[in-house]
């Protein structure tokens, strides 16, 4: 099952997805098979085991939630084998599968918000300062915020200004929904994001260079179709011409660091009257 796994990633309906990437998915896949079987467990089986290795120190939350990123990959794969009528998977109820995927949704937003406070209390080992999901939400809502989407909308020109509230903006709200280290967003690039993969009604975008690749592989930074949407806005129209590859870039055509993209932060806040040490 595995196997077929791998091999549906790398054909066209499953996203053609590089053999490296595939076979990380497949082994990320594995580890969550080990504890539950999506056929035969109840599906509060699932959450415990994982709840169990999280409090025995076996995983991190960010580790437990790369795998279950994986299984929802495999989810719908198995959801295709079925509606497809493959012979090896006719015992396989498709209700079962969706009651499946509900559970991991709901498991993935609770280790997305796991993550979240891990970094909070913790902090980065490479200088990350964390931010509070409050001060993200405060952000959002605001009218700085609501400029930057008038911009996408409306903007015909671009200076500096509305290049940098636009593209601050975004960035916000990509590390709203993903709960990376800054270099997954500064390392991010336009082949990367033009590669994006569709996953369950969100798109998918694998960043290769980032601390943990060589442990954990590409990083999957999710966006919604929407927010996608409005990333691509800001290629067409307001992104520096430049032969960096990079995604995100300063006014002058460079590649922004992690520095740089906690200036962001710091810089979106303080617009809200949030100041950070």
């Amino acid at each position: 099952m595995l196997n077929d796994f791998n091999t549906y990633l790398q054909s066209f309906m499953g996203g053609k997805l590089r053999e490296d990437i595939s076979k990380k998915h497949q082994q990320n896949t594995q580890r969550i098979l080990e504890i539950f079987n999506p056929i035969h467990d109840s599906t509060h089986r699932l959450g415990e085991a994982i709840e169990k290795n999280l409090a025995q120190g076996i995983w991190k939350p960010n580790t437990a939630r790369t795998y279950i990123q994986s299984f929802k990959t495999f989810l719908t794969f198995l959801g295709t084998m079925i509606v497809s009528q493959h012979l090896g998977y006719k015992h396989i109820s498709m209700s079962t599968i969706e009651l499946v995927k509900a559970q991991v949704s709901r498991i993935a937003t609770t280790l997305s918000s796991m993550c979240l406070k891990e970094k909070k209390a913790m902090g980065e080992e490479d200088g990350d300062r964390s931010i509070n999901p409050n001060d993200l939400k405060t952000y959002l809502t605001s009218d700085r915020a609501e400029s930057a989407e008038n911009l996408l909308k409306s903007s015909s020109m671009v200076t500096r200004d509305i290049h940098t509230t636009v593209r601050n903006y975004l960035i916000m709200r990509i590390a709203t929904s993903n709960a990376h280290r800054t270099a997954c967003i500064s390392n991010m690039t336009l082949t990367e994001f033009n590669n994006a993969k569709m996953v369950d009604g969100d798109c998918v975008v694998y960043v290769h260079k980032h601390k943990t690749s060589k442990t954990f592989g590409p990083a999957e930074v999710v966006l919604t179709y929407d927010l996608f949407q409005s990333v691509s806005t800001y290629v067409k129209k307001f992104r520096p011409k430049s032969s960096t590859n990079e995604l995100f870039l300063a006014w002058g055509g460079l590649k922004m660091d992690s520095a740089g993209i906690l200036n962001c932060f710091g810089t979106e806040l303080a617009y809200v009257g949030i100041e950070k040490k």
